[in-house]
Parts: structure tokens; C-alpha cells; sequence
């Protein structure tokens, strides 16, 4: 039977999604290791290579001693701004970052850092202005045009959106992560091939991109391409057996091939992994509470 092959969920899917498209926050080259003004090079070195380390905590200790003893070091407010955005701390790095842009007017990753964060505490117009002040700046870093796009799709300002995208592959063709979020933009706009032409140029870039898998095997299933969309979300599962959203899929894709049960089974294992919208589907089809 293929109770499910009439539902469209892939503009359903995509607004759920869009917006845990990965920003790229750091300059081209990472943290910031230009130390005209730092008063001590060999401490704030030993807090780039803490960042570059991942040990985000120490590297904000090393930066405070900085700023104790010099607090007009932009740099060291920057790159503390970085370790605290790594772990989540956006107002803290948000802080930061405006700190280093009075210190330093035409810091222009400063400026996109700031809007990286911005995107992350949901001031999406604040986002706008940070980012097109980096942009003024400095036109041809790719990573303002990306971020500007991020934002500009959660104010639905889609077409906009699409410009930056444009503009970010322009400058860095190779960019997985912006064919990707482009291509998330063309679903809500209805485009679904250009979104699956996407897709596809995402994964030839990165072959392991797990979230382009899971958005393509919606597009398949709206399409009424069952045996892709199964295909793609078990490539999905494969790369990351925690992807709770392939997982859902998998069994979309699986109902609309008649299998009904190991539909319900997928779902169930979507709903464990805390994707708890498959719960409706759960309730609706398969007669199972968590």
C-alpha cells in the first residue's frame, strides 16, 4: 500500500531546516594573528594555538590576561570572541567583537563575526548591518556575502538571499556550504530542480555532506522518486547513524514504497533521536507512543 505517497513535505521539510545551515564566522584564514597592537606576542600567541586547538576555555583565560594588561588590543577581543562564539556563547562573543570594532572601525571580520553571531541570537536585521558594513569594507570575502544570505532567507527576503549566494560562489566557487544553503532557498521559492542542481553540486564537493543527502532525498520523495529519496537518506544514515532527520525520511521514503512497517520503524528511531516531529507522523500511522 502507499498510504503516504500523496503528501508533500518537502516545503514543510525545509522550514523546519533552512536555518541550521552551518555560518561561518572566522576571516579566511582563522583567528586573527596580526599583534601590531598586542602587548605581550608570546601570551597571545599561546591563545591562538589554544583556538586552533579546540581548548576554547583556556584560550578566553589567556585573552582576559591579555586585555588585563592591555585593553585596547582589538585583536585579543576578537579572538576571545571567537573562542566564545565555539561554545556557544554568542552575547559574550557579540560583546567582544563590538568591543574590537570600536577599537578598530574598518575591522571588517570583526563586522562579520558580529553578524555571525547576530544570525545565532535571531537579530537578523542587526545581522544585515554588520555584515553589509563588513562588505563595505572588504568586498570580496566570501564569508559576509554567506552569512548575509543566512539571514536575509530567515526574513524570507529570498531573493536577496540568492544574490549573496550568488555573489559568495562568485568569489569562492568551491564553497559547499553555499550551494547547500542556496539550495534550501530555492525550495521555499519553489524552484525544486534548481534546488536539486544544488544539491547535487554540494555533494560534488563534498561527498560526506550528510544534510544535502537528507535535503535531496526530499526533494526525490516530492517528486515522487522513492527509491532515490530511500537511497539518499540511507547514504545519510551511513555517514551519521545520530542524524535523526535521515532517519525520518528514510521512512517517508520507505512508505512510499509500500513498507509500511519499516516506515513506522524509521520513524520510531527518529522520534529516540529526539527528531520529535516524526512523532506525528507515529501517531498518525503506526499506533506507538514513546
Amino acid at each position: 500500500m502507499y498510504l503516504f505517497k500523496q503528501i508533500s513535505y518537502a516545503l514543510l521539510y525545509v522550514l523546519l531546516v533552512l536555518y541550521s545551515v552551518s555560518c561561518d564566522f572566522e576571516s579566511e584564514n582563522g583567528v586573527e594573528t596580526n599583534k601590531t597592537n598586542t602587548t605581550d606576542e608570546a601570551l597571545f600567541k599561546k591563545g591562538y594555538d589554544k583556538i586552533n586547538q579546540g581548548d576554547y576555555e583556556e584560550a578566553i583565560n589567556i585573552y582576559d590576561e591579555i586585555i588585563n594588561q592591555n585593553d585596547q588590543d582589538y585583536n585579543a577581543f576578537y579572538n576571545r570572541g571567537i573562542a566564545k562564539a565555539n561554545l556557544g556563547r554568542y552575547q559574550e562573543a557579540l560583546k567582544d567583537y563590538e568591543k574590537a570594532i570600536a577599537l578598530k572601525a574598518d575591522f571588517a571580520d570583526a563586522y562579520n563575526n558580529a553578524g555571525f553571531v547576530s544570525n545565532n541570537l535571531n537579530r537578523y536585521r542587526d545581522a544585515l548591518e554588520y555584515l553589509s558594513k563588513a562588505i563595505s569594507i572588504e568586498a570580496n570575502n566570501y564569508l559576509s556575502y554567506y552569512n548575509r544570505a543566512i539571514a536575509y532567507a530567515y526574513l524570507k527576503e529570498h531573493n536577496k538571499a540568492i544574490d549573496d549566494y550568488n555573489k559568495c560562489l562568485e568569489i569562492k566557487p568551491e564553497y559547499a556550504n553555499a550551494y547547500y544553503g542556496r539550495a534550501l532557498v530555492w525550495v521555499q521559492k519553489g524552484e525544486s530542480d534548481k534546488a536539486l542542481e544544488d544539491c547535487e553540486s554540494t555533494l560534488s564537493l563534498d561527498s560526506n555532506y550528510v544534510e544535502a543527502y537528507i535535503e535531496r532525498a526530499v526533494i526525490k520523495y516530492d517528486k515522487k522518486d522513492f527509491r532515490g529519496a530511500y537511497d539518499d537518506a540511507d547514504k545519510a544514515i551511513r555517514l551519521d547513524n545520530k542524524a535523526g532527520r535521515a532517519f525520518f525520511n528514510r521512512g517517508l521514503a520507505k512508505g512510499g514504497l509500500g513498507d509500511e512497517i519499516g516506515a513506522c520503524e524509521d520513524w520510531k528511531k527518529a522520534y529516540q533521536l529526539d527528531y520529535v516531529y516524526a512523532k506525528n507522523w507515529i501517531d498518525k500511522f503506526c499506533n506507538f507512543k514513546k
